[in-house]
């Protein structure tokens, strides 16, 4: 009898691990359709995987809490260590595996020995912020923004038990252009703005106001030395950057165009200068020029310019700076992008903004 005690117990548990990996079958099935661009195929594996995530952790929380009604776990109290000793020696192995399932995810020292921060941490992740993104994305492309901008709500609200934390950054972006495309500019900036409060080159203002200073001494050798003298590597904020400096250029505050227009072009050219010099142990930084034909050599490179606006901005850096007043650190930099941007639209752009 004991033996099929044992052996129903271990089955349940399985069941409930089997139960998680359903949901994230869903979830990757939902991906592949949406990869696919077959989104109404991809709406409801998602919204499935959502519902069997939340049941199933639902679940656990509840055999957690189970077990610990019984007697001999309550004398304990909160350990988790002594709880496991119990149920070990009660042969409740459904309890302990599963109790040891999240302790091998998270690691001992995440939960302080503490079974209540274990059932906290089961409330979190009800939560599938994943696939709340995913949907939120699918209604984004059909054109349902109040539909997305819940979904994305709902994933922002629960980010940080996502499994790639940092991709909290990009629904934070979809959020500003859902924003965007709803025609609420002053909202999309407030949410740029947002992403931006955990940036310490954008909350301190000391590197952006000293590099546009610098930039307004528009002397012929200041474009070079610029380049020399500043980096920045915040890489999650140069979208914001980007975003930001075109919003303030189009609305004529030429001082907060600059000034985030310096941190996008400054913190693309730290990520492309790091890349090159890690890939080419001989390469050291020696003026602009050269940094671009290196680049010019990499496909990668040249995609990751193209996919976050960097090549575009330089030109704008160019372009602000011009209407900013520093023609000489406008036109030494149209130069040098004349000859040796890596895209061709972006070389003959330049060639016709120094005429």
């Amino acid at each position: 009898m004991r033996k099929s005690v044992i052996a129903l117990v271990f089955l349940s548990t399985c069941l409930s691990l089997f139960a998680l990996d359903e949901s994230q079958r869903l979830y990757n099935e939902a991906l592949t359709y949406y990869e696919k661009a077959d989104y109404g195929r991809a709406l409801k594996p998602c919204e499935e995987a959502i519902r069997l995530h939340k049941e199933d952790i639902q679940g656990q929380e509840e055999m957690i809490k189970t077990a610990l009604k019984a007697p001999q776990v309550a004398t304990v109290g909160n350990s988790i260590v002594e709880i496991l000793k119990v149920l070990n020696k009660r042969e409740e192995w459904d309890y302990v595996n599963l109790i040891q399932f999240y302790l091998n995810k998270k690691g001992e020292s995440y939960f302080d020995d503490n079974i209540e921060n274990l059932l906290a941490y089961l409330k979190k992740i009800e939560f599938y912020p994943e696939a709340h993104k995913l949907i939120g994305d699918i209604y984004k492309i059909e054109g349902e923004y109040e539909f997305a901008e819940m979904y994305y709500k709902n994933a922002i609200d629960n980010a940080d038990v996502l499994d790639v934390l940092d991709e909290r950054y990009e629904i934070l972006y979809q959020l500003a252009d859902i924003s965007r495309l709803k025609g609420d500019e002053n909202e999309m900036e407030t949410r740029l703005l947002g992403i931006l409060s955990e940036d310490v080159y954008f909350t301190k203002r000391t590197l952006p106001e000293n590099m546009v200073s610098f930039i307004r001494k528009n002397k012929a050798d200041t474009f070079e030395k610029y380049f020399q003298m500043y980096r920045a590597d915040n890489y999650y904020m140069m979208n914001a950057y980007v975003q930001l400096s075109d919003y303030y250029f189009k609305k004529g505050q030429m001082d907060r165009a600059l000034q985030f227009c310096t941190l996008a072009t400054i913190t693309g050219f730290t990520k492309i200068e790091s890349v090159i010099s890690k890939r080419d142990i001989s390469f050291e930084y020696t003026d602009f020029k050269s940094l671009l034909q290196q680049a010019s050599f990499y496909d990668d490179i040249i995609k990751w310019g193209v996919d976050n606006n960097f090549w575009k901005t330089l030109n704008m850096l160019a372009i602000i700076s011009r209407t900013d007043g520093n023609d000489k650190f406008s036109d030494a930099l149209l130069y040098v992008l004349s000859e040796y941007s890596p895209i061709e639209y972006y070389r003959r752009e330049a060639v016709l903004l120094l005429k």
